[in-house]
């Protein structure tokens, strides 16, 4: 099976979790799937953006950028932008999803909750 790096940012706090050398369990045109994929323990509950890119290689380092497409990857003295390798990318949910309003209610607003 292929390896795969898998970079998680949590939405809110905005911190970056690497997780390398995952091997997949299955592999289609469509998507990659991961068993037993274990977070972190300081990831918290919460929404992930995600990029998952293929690497079979030793020594890649990554430097975590904001946005998470801006990361810096460096391998064998060269740089790239993580944006440019093409990754795998969408959005992850872990943990609950609460049914209240995390976010500052304005008066004029109207709040829209959704059910999993």
């Amino acid at each position: 099976m292929a390896k795969y790096d898998v970079l998680l940012q949590n939405n809110t706090d905005k911190q970056i979790f690497i997780l390398s050398g995952q091997e997949s369990t299955a592999e289609a045109k469509l998507y990659i799937e991961f068993d037993g994929l274990t977070l972190p323990k300081k990831a918290q509950n919460g929404e992930y953006t995600y990029a998952v890119i293929a690497n079979e290689l030793t020594g890649v380092e990554y430097k975590p950028k904001n946005g998470l497409l801006e990361t810096i990857v460096t391998y064998s003295g060269a740089t790239y932008r993580l944006g440019d390798l093409k990754p795998y990318t969408g959005l992850l949910r872990v943990g609950e999803i609460e049914e209240k309003n995390v976010y500052q209610e304005k008066p004029k607003n109207k709040n829209y909750y959704y059910k999993g």
